[in-house]
């Protein structure tokens, strides 16, 4: 039979998989890799959860370090760097789906038109 594999070790086969996906310039596979990897590995999904206001800040640094510190993720820093780019391409996607998510510094041409998610 096979062994069953803890969540989180699925999650990091996720991200490793979406790191390839964005090296093949393959970036819709990549977010696709990354939205599963945020369900199953608990401390990725809280990075990346509290991700998304550091990336309209634009104080992405400390986002970096901290997916570097999560102990069962063997990531570098051009890594980090670019699940950090991903998570920004998720949320400029997120933003053009939904304008009235969150409002500045990275609002859309036409965010503000009636009825857009209503």
């Amino acid at each position: 039979g096979t062994v069953a594999l803890p969540r989180s070790v699925k999650g990091s086969a996720r991200i490793y998989m979406a790191l390839s996906l964005m090296g093949q310039n393959d970036v819709e596979g990549a977010l696709a890799q990354l939205s599963e990897a945020k369900k199953s590995h608990r401390n990725f999904s809280g990075v990346c959860g509290s991700g998304r206001e550091v990336i309209v800040k634009g104080e992405c640094e400390g986002l970096v370090q901290k997916l570097r510190n999560i102990s069962d993720l063997d990531i570098n820093l051009a890594q980090a760097w670019q699940l950090v780019h991903l998570m920004a391409k998720e949320l400029e996607m997120d933003l053009r789906e939904n304008p009235a998510g969150t409002g500045g510094a990275t609002a859309t041409p036409g965010a503000g038109r009636a009825g857009a998610g209503a």
